[in-house]
């Protein structure tokens, strides 16, 4: 019917179309395309999109369709319809979706009721089996029960910790199981991997792991207690948070570390790293690592004076702060300053509220995450009676309304001003959590924050170019070009219908992305392609330009 009608009303059509739906119609047909390649119709659709509209009247008409489809690409539009899915069913043991973590450039995938734990690589458009790793904890008398996996992390160096427990078998009646039984209760097995180094005679280097180079530690627990969360931190610093539920609920942080005997015995330098792999049999075993306590408790609901549950925790790049969440929220709502677990001191929580105005006059308060972008520009000259400069760092994070039941998220920044003699010219993102002086720059549009037992999950692309967050089995994803949201003039860069009419700020559109089942945890592998872990196993939506709509089911068993 549509192609039936004179090109002048297929034009006038297209023209008020919506650029994602325009986007994907010129894949239809090559009249279609024809007809839309019009610069009438390609300069209205641009003008719609982000972007920066300078010299738009000067484009050739190919040359306006060439940047329509660059800005609607880089926008995420059609990606509902042209993102490429590729999904990795388990085979024939299901996940444990729980307690699978990714790392930069991988994932660890845990079993049910299997103590095994595989490794894959993210590398190019397939996955590829690392390592499968085994803790070699049963011991003779110990063969009534089997391991549980509990909890399972990974450091920033890709260091794998699972926490394990006992648990005996059932109808089992040997003259052990009571033994097994009371060691399940009272004790837990902190299981180390680290990944290894070639040794230096070897003609290439690489990286890779071994189950037969693993470190052990005890754990003793208070029966009432149960871990909720863990973190590893690559000087090998362990972190679990623990629950006690009831009428007053509990929680407890708490760090290890390795015995100092047993660091010399090993040989660990100042870093306790593990050393170069020279040798096949490794399992030193910390029967009482050192333990620092943060511990708070309150009854009642929450209050600022006091933290509410912690479920997960994670440390900072610099591994200088060790950030807390609170279940369902994608941002933590405290921090901790790492501490020297050697020696005798307790650390402290520092809620993560802060108080600012968003797109109205009212001030709010906001959780704001770890900056996740940063713009530096060294030696601007200050007009001062002395001449002198200063290096300028701007930061870009994401904030969440606290108090709304209705909750927003935006994009916020904060300014850092150094002396340049003063500046190393390198800085961090985990210096702008420091910053208290925020502004609002963008807010999502579409924000959904999730109410069931999962909360939001959230994953931001390395370079900050995407943000997704989940609710359930509901998945949006926002583009946003971060150099135009540090500047002040998001004016130029944004259509009208983009800006809210109090503030001025940005308004970012989301792209809602196919379901694959509900989702539990999600990485960015790099700006285009999104890895989660679903209850249907392991997905993968590409939104790149090369992307095409195509669906493709494969296996982790024909991978391996």
């Amino acid at each position: 019917m549509l192609l039936q009608l004179p090109p002048e009303i297929i034009q006038n059509i297209l023209w008020h179309m919506d650029p994602g739906t325009l986007l994907v119609s010129l894949f239809v047909c090559k009249r279609l395309y024809r007809i839309a390649n019009s610069k009438h119709v390609m300069q209205h659709q641009l003008l719609s999109l982000p972007g920066l509209n300078v010299g738009l009247e000067d484009l050739s008409t190919a040359g306006a369709l060439r940047q329509y489809r660059l800005r609607a690409l880089s926008s995420l539009c059609g990606s509902d319809v042209l993102s490429q899915v590729t999904s990795y069913s388990p085979g024939r043991h299901k996940i444990d979706v729980r307690q699978c973590v990714f790392c930069p450039g991988g994932v660890a995938i845990a079993y049910q009721h299997r103590s095994v734990i595989k490794l894959y690589d993210f590398r190019g458009e397939r996955i590829h089996p690392m390592a499968e790793l085994r803790p070699h904890l049963l011991q003779d008398d110990e063969q009534g029960c089997h391991i549980e996996l509990l909890k399972l992390a990974f450091s920033q160096d890709r260091d794998v910790v699972g926490l394990y427990r006992y648990t005996p078998h059932e109808g089992n009646g040997g003259p052990f199981v009571a033994e097994a039984v009371e060691k399940a209760r009272h004790t837990l097995k902190l299981v180390v991997f680290y990944h290894l180094t070639a040794t230096k005679e070897w003609s290439t280097k690489a990286t890779f792991y071994s189950s037969f180079v693993q470190e052990t530690s005890d754990i003793v627990i208070n029966g009432e207690f149960r871990p909720v969360g863990l973190a590893l931190a690559n000087n090998g610093t362990t972190c679990i948070a623990w629950t006690r539920t009831g009428p007053t609920f509990h929680t407890k942080v708490s760090l290890y570390t390795r015995n100092k005997d047993l660091m010399e015995a090993c040989g660990y330098g100042q870093c306790a790293c593990v050393p170069l792999y020279d040798q096949y049999d490794w399992y030193p075993h910390d029967p009482s690592p050192k333990e620092t306590t943060l511990e708070h408790s309150h009854t009642g609901p929450f209050s600022t004076t006091s933290p509410p549950l912690i479920c997960n925790m994670q440390f900072t790049q610099d591994e200088s702060q060790l950030n807390l969440y609170t279940p369902g929220l994608p941002i933590p709502s405290w921090y901790t300053v790492c501490i020297n677990p050697m020696k005798t001191c307790f650390a402290s929580m520092s809620h993560n509220i802060e108080w600012m105005c968003l797109d109205s006059c009212s001030r709010e308060s906001v959780l704001i995450s770890m900056p996740f972008h940063y713009d530096h520009v060294s030696n601007i000259p200050l007009f001062t009676p002395i001449p002198s400069f200063v290096c300028r760092t701007r930061f870009l994070a994401l904030a969440m309304t606290y108090e709304r039941d209705d909750k927003q998220a935006f994009i916020v920044q904060t300014v850092q001003e150094t002396m340049v003699n003063a500046c190393d010219h390198q800085p961090k993102l985990d210096s702008g959590r420091r910053s208290r002086h925020w502004t609002s720059r963008a807010r999502l549009d579409g924000f959904k924050h999730g109410h069931s037992s999962l909360g939001s999950i959230m994953a931001i692309a390395p370079n900050g170019t995407r943000i997704a967050i989940s609710d359930w089995s509901d998945l949006r994803v926002w583009a946003l070009d971060p150099s135009a949201l540090q500047e002040d003039q998001s004016y130029l860069h944004f259509p009208a219908r983009d800006l809210c009419p109090k503030s001025e700020i940005a308004i970012l559109r989301h792209v809602k992305l196919p379901s694959q089942g509900v989702i539990h945890s999600m990485c960015w592998q790099d700006e285009d392609k999104l890895y989660a872990v679903t209850d249907q196993g392991l997905v993968r939506w590409d939104v790149g330009h090369k992307a095409y709509g195509k669906g493709q089911a494969m296996s982790f068993e024909l991978e391996t």
